[in-house]
Order: C-alpha cells, then sequence, then structure tokens
C-alpha cells in the first residue's frame, strides 16, 4: 500500500512539472511521421512541425497567417484514411471559433470548418478524441471526432461538446450540445467555496466504443462524469448524433485553487485525479465512491518527465487501493 501511493506521489509531481511547462501535443504515423504542435502557445501563425527520419519541415495550418491568434491546437491521426486532423481556437476582435482543418496524404489541406462561432463567448479548455465506427450494413469505418470546451460569457460558464462524423474525407454530419442536457436526472449539486478559477475542470477520455467527459460547475468543486456514444439514426443521409447517456456525479473535492489557474483533471479507468498545476502541487484522487483527502507535494527542478507520467495514468488504472486517510512517513 505504502509503496503503491508514493508513486502516486512521484508520478503526480511529475504531471505537474509538465503542466508548468510548454504543452506538445504529438502524434506519430503508422509510417513512423511525427506530428508536433506547442498547444499551449499562442500565435499569429499555426504551424505544425513534421519530421520524417531526419527530415524536419514546418506545415502552416491554413488561415492562420493573418493578424488573429491562434490557440489550444490539438492533434490527431487518422491511420484508416492516413489524414491528420488539427482542431484549434481562433480569437480576433469580434471573433471567437473552434476550427477543424485536415492534411490528407497527398500533402493537401481541407478547407477550414468552423465547428463553433461567436463574438459574445470565450471558448477555453479544448479537447480532441478520435474514433471510428462501422455498423452492420457499412462499407468502410467513419471517423468520429469528439471535441469538448468551455464556452465562457458574462452570462453563463457552459460545457460544450461536438460530434463530427466523416467518411472517406467526406463530412457527413456535426451536432454540438450543451453537456449538461446529455446528464441523467441527478441531486443539485450544494454550493461551496471554490475559488475563483477561470474555468472549472474539463476533460475527456475514449472509453469502449464512447467516450468519458469530466466537468465541473462554478461554485462548486464536485465534477460530474458522463459517458457519451455516438448512434447512426440515419442509414441514407448517414448522420451520426450522441447517446448513451450515463452519469456518476462526485461529492465536493475539497481542492480549491488559490489564484485563476483551473483546476486539471485526468481521467485513468474509473478514477479521476484532479490537481492543481502551483508550485505547491495539490491532489486528489476519486475512485468512484470517494476522494482521498487534498495532498501537497513541495515543487522542485529535479524530476524528469515522460516515466513518471506513465506511472501516474498507470496508478490510475491499475486500481489499486487507495488511502483515504493520509499517513505519517
Amino acid at each position: 500500500m505504502r509503496s503503491r501511493l508514493v508513486a502516486v506521489f512521484v508520478a503526480l509531481l511529475l504531471f505537474a512539472s509538465i503542466a508548468s511547462a510548454a504543452r506538445v501535443e504529438t502524434v506519430l504515423a503508422p509510417d513512423s511521421t511525427l506530428y508536433a504542435v506547442d498547444a499551449a502557445k499562442e500565435t499569429a501563425q499555426l504551424e505544425i512541425s513534421r519530421r520524417r527520419g531526419d527530415v524536419r519541415e514546418t506545415l502552416l495550418v491554413p488561415t492562420t497567417d493573418d493578424e488573429a491568434i491562434e490557440s489550444q491546437a490539438r492533434l490527431a491521426y487518422d491511420s484508416s484514411e492516413e489524414t491528420l486532423y488539427v482542431m484549434w481556437h481562433r480569437a480576433a476582435e469580434g471573433v471567437d471559433e473552434v476550427l477543424l482543418a485536415s492534411l490528407n496524404a497527398g500533402n493537401e489541406w481541407s478547407d477550414v470548418r468552423v465547428i463553433a462561432s461567436g463574438s459574445d463567448v470565450r471558448r477555453a479548455a479544448l479537447q480532441l478524441v478520435l474514433m471510428h465506427a462501422r455498423e452492420e450494413s457499412d462499407e468502410s469505418d467513419t471517423t468520429l471526432i469528439h471535441a469538448a470546451w468551455w464556452s465562457l460569457s458574462a452570462e453563463a460558464t457552459v460545457p460544450e461538446y461536438a460530434l463530427l462524423a466523416f467518411e472517406n474525407g467526406r463530412h457527413l454530419s456535426s451536432e454540438i450540445v450543451d453537456l449538461h442536457s446529455m446528464v441523467e436526472q441527478v441531486d443539485a449539486l450544494s454550493v461551496e467555496e471554490a475559488g475563483a478559477p477561470e474555468h472549472p475542470p474539463l476533460t475527456m477520455g475514449r472509453r469502449g466504443n464512447g467516450v468519458d467527459v469530466v466537468f465541473g460547475e462554478k461554485n462548486t468543486t464536485a465534477v460530474t462524469r458522463v459517458h457519451i456514444q455516438p448512434k447512426r439514426i440515419s442509414v441514407e443521409a448517414r448522420i451520426w448524433r450522441p447517446s448513451g447517456r450515463s452519469t456518476a456525479q462526485t461529492g465536493p473535492t475539497r481542492l480549491i485553487p488559490h489564484g485563476s489557474s483551473p483546476v486539471q483533471v485526468i481521467l485513468g479507468g474509473d478514477r479521476i485525479a484532479l490537481y492543481t498545476p502551483d508550485a505547491k502541487f495539490r491532489f486528489v484522487v476519486y475512485d468512484g465512491e470517494q476522494w482521498t483527502p487534498v495532498r501537497m507535494i513541495e515543487l522542485d527542478e529535479k524530476v524528469t518527465t515522460d516515466e513518471l507520467l506513465q506511472e501516474l495514468r498507470q496508478t490510475l488504472e491499475e486500481n489499486a487501493p487507495l488511502e483515504t486517510k493520509p499517513k505519517s512517513y
């Protein structure tokens, strides 16, 4: 038990060190081509690095060479279509959008597709997952792109989810919903002190034939977990819609951010880990029944990266018993 808890501590320490640094999104194609983009950078030109062996190239994403600010870039690779998908956030005076473009095997960019648009909100915490689906009568896979983000305005903080379907590079359908509409009837969350972060936590991860989305709310430290499964509702038009609304709602975590930086969330199997990316790194872990007490680790500069991040996710997914009371060592 003690060694497992220590592993959680060490792995979470790594994840905090990564969160404080620039976030680099990478995808590796089956032919060993590596694509990378700085997902934390706000820039007037969105550039993707492509590496094939010792050859390095810089790819400029279409329409991103003007004065608008591009940020929150996310990458996904569709191996069945040999296509790279790029989703990102675009902001300028009177403009706030989530956009999508793709690069095919012939090195040709698609037209840029507007996923969400409007000047009265600001979109943050963009998430992206690519999956495939095939119904019994289908001759080929449908590429499904799941996306989620916060829409922030003076009036509301809304978690939104989008499902986009493509077949052989052709767009089939798009659907955007408020994640609250996907939640089954549950008890109202109690209002509590939750600090003043920019927005509540939000993450998304694949699970079975669908995705799980975890999101918080203002004025509470509890979170909601929703499983969303895509379903084709029209054979002729090949329209896909989100369905399968199973919901789990946690109790309060008591994890309150000290400033405006949002609480971050990680999914691992049935477990959820929340943490604050501060110098004094605080975290809690939920195993489907209860939260651990808030624990803290003082950060330093001596921790490496990927091995311990992998250990964190492995720790969550192995479902080892959690200690619910702090111990003295």
